[in-house]
């Protein structure tokens, strides 16, 4: 599947549709990968190991990684924003509809 760089209006239904297809895959593997690595990258970036951070929270390693991976049920935002600050972010949370989000911090 090749699209160049076509005028859309140009494409024909099915390409439209597989264009489409195409995007919201990439959406899922950008966000699958975002989940999965962003918070751990954060922190290294933020020059900190899982046990300094854990340090930092007063918290156990194991629970830092199990943030990090998503691996937690449950979570007060409290922690989250204890966490973005720690690690030298802020928190955002966004809630995400086909084709809409909104946003607060």
């Amino acid at each position: 599947m090749g699209f160049g760089f076509l005028d859309p209006r140009e494409l024909s239904a099915q390409q439209r549709q597989d264009l489409e297809v195409h995007r919201r895959q990439h959406e899922a593997r950008t966000q699958k990968s975002s989940k999965e690595n962003s918070l751990a990258q954060l922190r290294e970036l933020a020059g900190l190991s899982t046990k300094e951070l854990a340090g930092k929270l007063k918290t156990s390693a194991d629970r830092v990684q199990k943030l990090e991976s998503g691996d937690l049920d449950r979570i007060q935002l409290a922690t989250l924003r204890r966490h973005a600050e720690a690690i030298g972010c802020h928190l955002e949370l966004r809630y995400v509809a086909e084709g809409a989000h909104a946003a607060f911090s």
